[in-house]
């Protein structure tokens, strides 16, 4: 069962948890979501895995047009500086997430401590000065 929560902040309920769908700072016009679908201790941090749906088909992550990723792990703190509104609850992340946490597991993979819209190259970039 979906539930629809509108205008709900991070400030409001600073609190993640599984299924939680939520929408990103920094990417105006953008309909791309982040989906929660695990979250776990990794070392020193709070490790918060997600799901980026609904990315614009314009949109170009490296030399690929993807519409989805399917698992993302982001550092708790990068993740709350990241998301602007609660949208929905109970929402299950993309279809082949499990196998990309089964694999970042397995490769005792990293995680991202930037915000979502840099790591995924929503965010309009500048040269470094």
């Amino acid at each position: 069962m979906i539930c629809r929560a509108e205008k709900l902040s991070v400030e409001s309920h600073p609190d993640f948890a599984e299924g939680q769908e939520w929408s990103i700072k920094g990417v105006p016009q953008s309909t791309a979501k982040v989906i929660i679908g695990r979250i776990e201790s990794w070392k020193d941090k709070i490790a918060v895995h997600v799901s980026i749906v609904d990315i614009p088909d314009s949109q170009e992550v490296g030399r690929l047009h993807i519409s989805e990723i399917a698992h993302v792990p982001f550092e708790k703190s990068a993740l709350a500086a990241s998301v602007e509104k609660l949208i929905a609850t109970g929402v299950l992340p993309a279809g082949n997430f499990d196998a990309g946490y089964k694999q970042w597991k397995e490769n005792k993979g990293g995680i991202y401590t930037v915000p979502i819209a840099q790591a995924i190259g929503l965010a309009p970039t500048s040269p470094s000065r």
